[in-house]
């Protein structure tokens, strides 16, 4: 940080009360105090496209903390954005990939709805319950099922965007009943 201009996160559901009460305050602990510090030296703090998760009281008081100290926050969804709005803390919100694609010229099919969809196993990865995950994928086979239905989508497309979530991703896209298919995010979008 001491070399530094800014201290930035990216990307991330950083602020987020779910599973360890003492391994999410020890994490948003370690962001307020780099993010202190980082202020403490004249650096800028960055928040881009983060998620927030604030079930209870004290999440609030250490998101409202933390990010009280950034200069710059954007989060990536409508939720994060109500709490961050509900907190007083200025931020904007995140374009999606639609906007990102429409942005670069990427010609995007209107004759098709496509309902896009990117999981991740965090129960195991983070929690060590495949349990959970496995009854999260359950609740995620119904919940797209009825968007799927309800939404008037032609199909669904899942997208993977970290390695880990690969057989996760096919895992559910067994399981729905509905026309679907796997797109692997590539970082270098010409290769």
């Amino acid at each position: 940080i001491i070399k530094s201009e800014a201290f930035v996160i990216v990307g991330g559901t950083h602020f987020s009360d779910w599973g360890k009460i003492t391994q999410n305050a020890i994490i948003i602990g370690r962001i307020f105090l780099l993010a202190l510090f980082s202020r403490a030296l004249g650096k800028k703090v960055v928040f881009d496209s983060i998620g927030i998760v604030c079930r209870s009281w004290w999440m609030r008081v250490l998101v409202s903390a933390a990010c009280g100290l950034a200069q710059y926050i954007s989060v990536r969804d409508r939720w994060s954005s109500i709490i961050l709005s509900d907190l007083k803390i200025p931020h904007s919100l995140s374009s999606d990939l639609s906007d990102a694609l429409l942005a670069q010229g990427v010609k995007v099919r209107r004759d098709m709805k496509c309902l896009g969809v990117n999981v991740s196993p965090i129960w195991s990865a983070y929690y060590g319950s495949k349990l959970m995950d496995d009854e999260a994928l359950k609740q995620l086979v119904e919940t797209i099922g009825l968007q799927f239905h309800t939404g008037g989508f032609d199909k669904v497309r899942l997208i993977v965007f970290s390695q880990r979530d690969t057989e996760y991703t096919a895992r559910l896209g067994r399981l729905l009943n509905v026309p679907t298919s796997i797109a692997v995010y590539d970082a270098n979008p010409v290769k």
